[in-house]
């Protein structure tokens, strides 16, 4: 046969199944499997959407094989795709009739030839997905199972005849609207789907069914049973789902936090399907299809990223990374009482905000952990430090005050300080590296306690000369150890550090000035006829008494003693002071108290 002697049209949006039923009934056949076998073709492979087949049908009906191209439904193991758009085979069916009355009554009352072959079943009706009729507003009807013959299904034609034979086929039916959702599905299997969402890189049955779980999740729990769902209820949670993924993943995303109260209300762990509930169930345990996988790995980023999940714990299998820690897994991890852990992340200042107040919901990266652990581990207490500078206890307090920083994960709250041992050599390679003499030259020179002791000065004194690199004699010895190893200039310390003038005379300096001993000079002043202060020695740098210049120049204008009297007068000392006696002339201070005799100047005869 080349060609059937009756036609009819094939319309753009009927089923290659529904139009190959309208043909059987056109050309009398009783079924449609009896028409194929008239025929010569194979009805299984035309449900099928087997492309040579389909196109064999279209060259008996006087068509191209092209028009059934995107109207055809091909089977491929568990997906159909449908007017360019793939879908699960449990979403897509033409065995029994779903319908819209009112389409129905409009086709056999516009339509055109036979009236039984008028009527045609839409490609939009075997989609599951649809519900509701976008034109008429009513849901789709389906027809009782009871009221097809075995070898009535998928005869569309056949079916429709039965449908409208029914007595209450024109009955009235409640108003249902068909949702955005909805229209989504229409018009991505129109291809008119102008606008580009994130969903439009999924296959529709993708989209369809998470936007069907989710709404459900939101509409009666986290852990819905689908049997007690009927259709309309399906129809309003698809659309609650559709307008989560609609706005974009990051909407998805934020959408999956919000599911993640679980875990914040309570301090035990948390798996996948306490937090995700059905959808979990349904991605990790029922459907194995990789289609689904970017979702998964949707699911999977945002609680690494969200929860302390990692090695041991199962999200779509066991977890061989971590991307958050608690303070509690972060303890177990490095074996630490988690105090201790808690101190050292607060310390380090990489606790997270938001997180609650246990030590299982306190929370920080897993990185930064790993980063601030290794420091740690590698740090050295004050001790090594100390040894490994190469100075003494009194010198390693003046480091640790001013120069040599301690962790800051270990510094405070109570924590024993640790110094990282990279920090401790860059401060000896600072201070070595302001060396200006050969190394031959070092034994010529003195190592820093030593200056001290030397120089009287203090030990900080010294390394701010050195690395102000004021310093010009300076060496290093590789026989010590730290800044052990370096060597100074006594001489040139001295100078540098030498503090101001006294300005004044030492008491050793007075006796000399007053020709007198020092055992003298020491009563004067402790007795107060000599005014003194305390000074600063500029070379020794210790206290030391002093007596101000006026105050000696009063001292020698206003008091002589009979030594330098005797000198003046060029008289016998005893003579004088007998002749100053018998004059009447008192000495200024008892000399028994000073150990030497003074007068007041005034008090004394002309010579």
């Amino acid at each position: 046969m080349n060609r059937l002697g009756t036609t009819v049209a094939f319309y753009s949006d009927e089923t290659v199944v529904s139009f190959c039923s309208r043909l059987a009934v056109a050309n009398g056949v009783a079924s449609v499997r009896e028409f194929c076998w008239y025929i010569g073709i194979d009805f299984q492979k035309i449900r099928t959407g087997d492309a040579v087949e389909v196109g064999r049908l279209m060259a008996l009906a006087g068509l191209s094989s092209h028009v059934a191209e995107r109207r055809s439904v091909r089977r491929v193991d568990a997906l159909s795709p449908a007017e360019g758009e793939t879908i699960s085979i449990r979403s897509f069916s033409s065995a029994r009739l779903r319908y819209c009355p009112r389409c129905l009554q409009e086709d056999v009352a516009n339509g055109t030839g036979p009236e039984a072959t008028r009527p045609y079943g839409r490609v939009l009706w075997c989609v599951g997905f649809i519900r509701a009729c976008r034109k008429h507003e009513v849901g789709l009807q389906t027809m009782d199972a009871k009221d097809i013959d075995p070898a009535g299904y998928h005869d569309v034609a056949r079916m429709i005849e039965k449908v409208l034979r029914c007595s209450d086929f024109e009955k009235a039916l409640p108003r249902q609207l068909s949702y955005p959702f909805e229209w989504y599905v229409e018009d991505r299997l129109a291809r008119r789907n102008s606008r580009r969402l994130w969903i439009d890189e999924l296959p529709l049955y993708v989209v369809a069914r998470l936007c069907e779980t989710i709404g459900a999740m939101e509409k009666f729990g986290k852990q819905f049973v689908s049997e007690g769902i009927v259709e309309p209820d399906w129809a309003d949670a698809a659309q609650i789902g559709f307008e989560v993924l609609s706005e974009g993943r990051s909407a998805f995303e934020d959408h999956l936090r919000t599911w993640h109260d679980p875990f914040w209300s309570t301090k035990s762990h948390v798996g996948g399907r306490l937090l995700y509930g059905r959808l979990y169930d349904r991605l990790a345990h029922e459907i194995e299809d990789p289609a689904y996988d970017p979702i998964r790995k949707i699911m999977y980023d945002v609680t690494l990223e969200a929860l302390p999940v990692g090695p041991g714990d199962h999200l779509f299998g066991p977890l061989q990374e971590r991307r958050l820690h608690s303070v509690h897994s972060a303890a177990c991890e490095y074996g630490l009482h988690p105090r201790t852990m808690l101190k050292l992340v607060e310390n380090a200042g990489i606790l997270l905000d938001g997180g609650g107040s246990t030590y299982e919901r306190k929370l920080m990266k897993a990185a930064a952990v790993k980063r601030m652990m290794k420091k740690v581990g590698a740090a050295i207490d004050w001790e090594d430090a100390m040894a490994r500078l190469g100075v003494t206890r009194t010198m390693w307090k003046t480091l640790a005050d001013r120069y040599v920083e301690p962790l800051s994960e270990t510094g405070r709250r109570g924590m024993h300080a640790l110094y990282d041992p990279d920090d401790i050599d860059a401060f000896i390679a600072k201070a070595t590296s302001r060396a200006t003499l050969p190394i031959e030259t070092s034994s010529e020179l003195l190592p820093i306690e030593k200056i001290v002791k030397k120089t009287n000065c203090k030990f900080v004194e010294v390394l701010d000369l050195l690395l102000e690199g004021r310093l010009t004699r300076v060496a290093v010895d590789h026989r010590g150890v730290g800044l052990g190893c370096l060597r100074f200039d006594a001489e040139e310390i001295a100078e540098l550090l030498r503090l101001p003038d006294l300005g004044g005379l030492s008491l050793r300096e007075v006796s000399q000035r007053l020709t007198i001993n020092d055992r003298v000079v020491r009563q004067l002043v402790d007795r107060g006829y000599l005014e003194s202060e305390i000074a600063i020695n500029p070379v020794k740098r210790c206290e030391q008494q002093i007596v101000r210049e006026p105050v000696i120049t009063d001292f020698v204008g206003e008091f002589v003693s009979l030594y330098i009297l005797a000198k003046e007068r060029r008289q016998n000392i005893g003579a004088l002071k007998r002749e100053l006696t018998g004059l009447g002339v008192a000495p200024a201070f008892p000399p028994d108290d000073i150990g030497a005799t003074f007068y007041r100047r005034r008090e004394l005869p002309s010579a």
